[in-house]
C-alpha cells in the first residue's frame, strides 16, 4: 500500500493510526495531539487581509509554515495580554484604531512619527558614534517603548522549517493592549528595516477596512518617507 493510499484509508476511518504516528503527525502539522480526536477537522484560521502577490507555483509547504506562525504569535500576543490584565498593568494603547479611512496619509504618518517619538537623522544613521543605535535596531527600541512587541522570526524552531522571504516578510496583529509586528529575519537588512516600516500604520488604522486597497498604500507609505531602502508590501495584515 503506497503512502497516499494510507493516507486516504486513515482520512476516511478505514484504518486507525497509532498513537506513535499520531504523535508524528502532530509534530509535522504542528497541532495539538487533541486535535486528531475531534469529530471534525478544525477550521483554517483567519489570517485578516493578505497583501501578498503570490505566483501561481508558490509552495503550498510554505503557506502551511506561515500559518503555523500566525497560530504560534496568536497565542504569544493571548499570553502577553493575560498577563498584563493579572497583573494589573494592562493600558490601553490610545494610538491603536486611532485613524480612520477618512484621515490623509500624511497625517498617519505624522502620527506615527509622533508616537514613536523618531528621529529620522538618526534612524537614516546620519548621527555618528558607536553608542548611538540607527536603523531597525532604533525603529525596534522605539516601538517597544510605547508598547508594541516586535518580533524578529525567520523559522518554527529549527533551519527545517525557515520561511521563504517571499512568501512571508511580515504581519501585524493589531491589539490595543499588546500590539505585536512580526519581521522574517531571513531577509536583508535593509529589507527589514522597509518591513518593519510598513508595519506601523496596520496599528493605527481601522481594524477592519471596507476598502483595503487604499489602507494598503498608506501601509507601504512610511517606508517610501521613512526608510532609505525600497520599500516591501508582501506582508499580512490581521
Amino acid at each position: 500500500m503506497s503512502g497516499e493510499e494510507r493516507l486516504a484509508a486513515f482520512e476516511d476511518g478505514q484504518r486507525e493510526p497509532s498513537r506513535p504516528l499520531l504523535l508524528r503527525m502532530a509534530r509535522q502539522y504542528r497541532r495539538p495531539l487533541l486535535t486528531f480526536y475531534m469529530s471534525a477537522a478544525p477550521r483554517t484560521g483567519e489570517r485578516g487581509q493578505d497583501f501578498r502577490t503570490l505566483p501561481p507555483e508558490h509552495s503550498r509547504a510554505q503557506d502551511a509554515l506561515v500559518d503555523a506562525l500566525i497560530r504560534n504569535v496568536r497565542a504569544r500576543q493571548e499570553m502577553v495580554r493575560a498577563v498584563l490584565e493579572d497583573e494589573d498593568e494592562a493600558v490601553r494603547l490610545p494610538f491603536v484604531a486611532s485613524k480612520t479611512m477618512r484621515d490623509d496619509v500624511t497625517a498617519v504618518l505624522q502620527s506615527i512619527r509622533e508616537t514613536l517619538n523618531l528621529d529620522l537623522d538618526q534612524y537614516r544613521g546620519r548621527k555618528p558614534g558607536k553608542l548611538v543605535p540607527s536603523g531597525f535596531t532604533y525603529l525596534r527600541a522605539q516601538a517597544e517603548r510605547v508598547g508594541i512587541y516586535v518580533l524578529l522570526i525567520g523559522n518554527l524552531g529549527s533551519h527545517h522549517t525557515s520561511l521563504d522571504v517571499e512568501t512571508f516578510r511580515g504581519f501585524a496583529l493589531a491589539d490595543d493592549l499588546a500590539p505585536f509586528i512580526v519581521i522574517n529575519d531571513q531577509d536583508a537588512e535593509g529589507a527589514v528595516r522597509a518591513t518593519a516600516d510598513g508595519k506601523w500604520p496596520s496599528g493605527f488604522g481601522p481594524r477592519r477596512s471596507p476598502r483595503p486597497g487604499r489602507w494598503s498604500k498608506l501601509i507601504c507609505a512610511p517606508a517610501a518617507s521613512i526608510s532609505p531602502a525600497r520599500p516591501h508590501c508582501a506582508s499580512i495584515r490581521l
